[in-house]
Order: structure tokens, then C-alpha cells, then sequence
């Protein structure tokens, strides 16, 4: 899980905050490139959260711990993304008006903080309902 964590979240910031984002705005093949990044970078992510038997899965308080880790990431990076005062990607200031980059850098920023919180969210609430349905199993099927 560390590993994978780190995987995500150098991917998610790399992305964002180096050079690889406006090239692949300029260039077909490193559009693909990083989008195959993501791909491998959300598998990674996912992989530890999602395992079952035969595999070995973390223990559900491990599952709960990564993903309360990585809720806020995706949260600080939108707030880092649609607080700033000028276009990040200048693909996008030669596209449209200055005012109109921004509003559409905060739109997106919005969109990314909304979605990728419900989705960990959504997750770790179906982590601690398996997790205590399997423990109502184990305990001889009492409801509470």
C-alpha cells in the first residue's frame, strides 16, 4: 500500500506541477503517455483497496488508513489548482481569454476536488460496511 500510495499521489502532483501536463497538451504521444500514467497510477491505487482472496488483502483498518491518507490529496491539490490568479498551462491562455482560462483552471478544479473525494469517500464507507458485515459473521450473525 505505501508503494501504490506513492505511485498515485507522484502522479497526481507530478502531472500537475511539472511540464508533462502542457506537453501533453501540445503532443498526441505524450497525451496518451499520460494517460496511460493515470491508468497505471489508479490501478496501483486501487489495487490494495479492492484485493480479495486468493490475493492477500491489507486488513480493513489498513484499508481505512490509506484512504483517509489520500482524501485530502486529490482536496489540496483542487484548492492548490483553483486558487491560483493566472492560467498554470499556458496551452489554455492561448486558447482563450485570460479571465476565461482561469474560470474554466477553477471549474476543473472544482470538478477533480467534488469527484475524486465521493469516490474515496464512497469507498471507505463501503470498506467499514464490509468490514463490520464480516464481523457480524464472525460473530454468529447477531444485528445490531
Amino acid at each position: 500500500p505505501p508503494v501504490a500510495l506513492a505511485i498515485f499521489l507522484a502522479t497526481l502532483w507530478g502531472t500537475h506541477f511539472s511540464h508533462l501536463y502542457e506537453a501533453a497538451l501540445d503532443s498526441a504521444t505524450v497525451h496518451a503517455t499520460e494517460h496511460a500514467l493515470y491508468l497505471f497510477a489508479g490501478f496501483a491505487f486501487w489495487l490494495p483497496v479492492l484485493t480479495v482472496a486468493p490475493l492477500r488483502p491489507i486488513a480493513y483498518p489498513v484499508r481505512i488508513l490509506y484512504l483517509i491518507v489520500a482524501l485530502p490529496q486529490g482536496a489540496l491539490l483542487a484548492i492548490a489548482l483553483g486558487a491560483a490568479r493566472a492560467p498554470l498551462y499556458p496551452h489554455y491562455a492561448r486558447l482563450v481569454s485570460t479571465a476565461q482560462a482561469v474560470a474554466d483552471q477553477q471549474n476543473a478544479a472544482a470538478v477533480m476536488w467534488i469527484a475524486g473525494g465521493l469516490a474515496i469517500f464512497v469507498a471507505m464507507l463501503a470498506t467499514m460496511g464490509t468490514w463490520a458485515a464480516r464481523e457480524v459473521r464472525a460473530a454468529g450473525g447477531a444485528s445490531y
